[in-house]
């Protein structure tokens, strides 16, 4: 082969690999989240910080409890948290959200104070610790109207599932 034939294949074999290679880029590449779906990406957040306290107290109830109930309810309420919690993060992944990068509303939890009181409780005195957090939960829950704090219709009906599943287990504990 002389010197132009070797050119030409080279610049073939340069012109295949950009090809290749732009085209796997291309069909790789994902839009960063709009400004909207930011909004409602912080309004979910909240709702998934939400979960994550609600597993950790549920946990807590299930290690630390004594009544069967607040055994057993602890149990349905890790498990109801856990499931809208994946729910949550695979609507992240699905709108390019990271976690990291978004601030949810304070006024949806309770502090972190009640979580770390309640891995010091045990026996009759977590019960009725776990029984004041629910209730402190859905006062302050009760307080908040979805019309008003979510935009997002889907980030309002995951947060009074919430509220329902927490005042739900409140009553059945007694």
């Amino acid at each position: 082969m002389n010197k132009k034939q070797w050119r030409i294949l080279i610049a073939f074999l340069v012109v295949a690999l950009l090809t290749v290679f732009g085209g796997l880029a291309l069909v790789n590449y994902k839009p960063g989240p709009s400004d909207q779906v930011k909004a409602t990406g912080a309004e979910v957040k909240a709702v998934y910080d939400l979960d994550i306290q609600l597993m950790a107290a549920a946990r807590y109830a299930v290690n630390n409890g004594n009544s069967t109930q607040v055994r057993t309810f602890g149990n349905e309420l890790n498990d109801f948290a856990q499931i809208q919690k994946q729910r949550l993060h695979n609507w992240f992944t699905k709108n390019n959200l990271k976690l990291d990068e978004l601030t949810s509303a304070p006024e949806l939890t309770l502090g972190r104070g009640y979580i770390q009181q309640m891995s010091n409780k045990k026996l009759n005195v977590f019960d009725d610790f776990f029984k004041k957090y629910l209730d402190d939960l859905s006062a302050r829950l009760a307080t908040i109207d979805t019309k008003v704090h979510f935009v997002d219709k889907q980030a309002a009906k995951e947060f009074t599932e919430v509220k329902g599943e927490v005042t739900g287990v409140r009553r059945l504990i007694g």
